[in-house]
């Protein structure tokens, strides 16, 4: 990686004993210092192969390009005469002289040169947004000092690694007279790209080293393609196979084996995230996100419920949502009965009711029916903590026989051998009143166990209906038939159109 230059110029200027009060803002708090105020421009320089803290321009082939920027600041510390904790300051990157400047305190008067001063002593370039506070006190304890600004640099999440090489790497090095402070990285940066995310979504990103003191954590919105890019910093003394990655819930693997990290590199690491299981939707903190689409088959205009899974109470706290504000269902819903997660869609037009079984990884929507454009029709997605899963799953086994059309009415048979009505019959479609008995034959070898009904619902006279086998639930469906036949009758003196009737199968 290259490096931009910097001048080795040193420059040196005269003592002060002016008593001044300096005020240091960190986390909001104002500490004030009385000290002896010393102006001070210094050069700063970098290691042979440091990739640090710096303005970081990607070339587009790898590497990059560094150099400090405005609003670079190093903290300064150190002692004379031996006694420690004498002096430290703040000083900050001016861009015009290449320099940094500002004012060093210390506790006594000191006569001398800048240049005896700062000789042997540190420097550290300070985090981003990170000031440097109680001056006289904390470098006292210099191992304190060093502790809080690893702490701030190894535990700090970017959302790429421009902004993790310029705000996050941790550098410290020493003072040698006629060159100024040479700095030297103290960490890591990882820079991640995790494939296979539901795209423009945010996710969470976290690594953690299994302590309860070491864990980074942070959002990022995937791109259009479904990647998620991020960056942390962490201590180039450790090993990668001591953390754990985990994405939106998702656990990713990083290496199987050892791979120590040295401090001031970069580390690009790609990984595709593995589908969750139907069954992981049971997993505590889990968000699903299912969604049907509409019968005007316009993909913008789709119907969700969203839910995320408290393993203590084994229920969903669900919130609606839609392609837009008109296509927000009435009342929503999603809980888990048994090994299955059911999820309810209530529109203005119709309802959809989504059964996900986590056993057999298949699902069964049946929705009522509506001939409104804007109704709810099919399912489409089940989405698991940022991942689209709905490939893995497998219909249970159905077919849809449609009633409409034809000329006998009479006794006729629709789409082959599984549907046959006796009695009378309209000239368009069949309707409640228009049969004496209809029935719904299995296919060979299958077993019927649920049947669905489709129809207009005005004046519907559901209460005349009378089923061989199975539980009406008063609507559309049959539940529990468990036969090779449906015989369906009716004694309404009066109804409106069947539009069709879906047949479920045993698995």
């Amino acid at each position: 990686m290259m490096l931009i230059a910097l001048s080795t110029m040193l420059l040196t200027t005269a003592c002060s004993n002016e008593d001044d009060v300096v005020n240091n803002a960190v986390n909001s708090q104002t500490v004030a210092h009385k000290g002896y105020a010393l102006p001070v421009t210094v050069n700063v320089t970098r290691g042979e192969d440091a990739t640090t803290r710096a303005t970081y321009t990607d070339n587009g082939d790898g590497t990059g390009s560094l150099g400090f920027s405005a609003g670079d600041k190093l903290f300064v510390y150190g002692d004379y005469a031996g006694v420690a904790g004498n002096f430290a300051g703040t000083l900050d990157y001016d861009a015009g002289s290449g320099k940094f400047s500002g004012t060093i305190y210390t506790k006594n008067l000191y006569e001398g040169t800048i240049d005896d001063l700062l000789n042997g002593n540190y420097a550290t370039l300070l985090p981003a947004g990170y000031e440097s506070y109680d001056y006289l006190e904390i470098i006292e304890d210099e191992n304190e000092y060093e502790d809080l600004l690893g702490e701030n640099a190894n535990n700090s999440f970017a959302t790429s690694k421009k902004l993790a090489v310029e705000q996050l790497s941790y550098e410290h090095g020493e003072y040698t007279i006629g060159t100024g402070f040479v700095l030297e990285p103290q960490n890591a940066i990882l820079n991640f790209t995790v494939t296979g995310f539901v795209p423009n979504t945010k996710v969470t990103a976290s690594l953690s080293d299994g302590s309860p003191l070491f864990n980074i954590e942070g959002d990022v919105t995937t791109n259009g393609s479904g990647n998620a890019t991020f960056a942390m910093g962490v201590s180039g003394s450790t090993d990668l196979n001591d953390f754990t990655l985990t994405v939106a819930g998702n656990p990713i693997t990083l290496v199987s084996s050892s791979t120590p990290l040295a401090a001031g590199k970069i580390y690009n690491i790609t990984r595709a995230v593995t589908p969750p299981t139907l069954a992981s939707v049971f997993n505590d903190g889990a968000t699903v996100l299912v969604k049907a689409n509409t019968k005007s088959g316009n993909p913008n205009y789709w119907f969700g419920v969203t839910g995320t899974y408290n393993e203590s109470t084994s229920e969903y706290a669900t919130t609606s949502c839609g392609s837009s504000s008109s296509n927000t269902p009435k009342t929503v819903s999603m809980t888990k009965d048994g090994n299955n997660i059911v999820a309810f869609m209530q529109s203005n037009y119709n309802q959809i009711t989504i059964t996900f079984n986590t056993t057999n990884n298949t699902y069964k929507a049946i929705a009522t029916s509506s001939t409104a454009p804007a109704a709810i029709n099919t399912f489409t997605t089940l989405i698991v903590n940022g991942v689209d899963i709905t490939s893995t799953l497998t219909a249970v086994p159905s077919e849809t026989i449609t009633l409409t059309g034809g000329s006998d009415m009479g006794e006729n048979t629709f789409s082959g051998t599984h549907f046959q009505v006796t009695g009378g019959g309209g000239e368009d479609r069949i309707t409640v009143n228009q049969w004496k008995n209809m029935v719904i034959s299995a296919k060979t070898g299958k077993t019927i166990v649920d049947v669905v009904f489709s129809y207009a619902v005005d004046d519907m006279n559901l209460d005349k209906l009378t089923f061989s086998s199975g539980t009406f639930n008063g609507s559309n469906m049959v539940e529990n038939v468990n036969a090779t036949s449906l015989t369906v009758g009716s004694t309404s003196p009066a109804g409106t159109p069947f539009n069709g009737v879906t047949i479920y199968y045993s698995e």
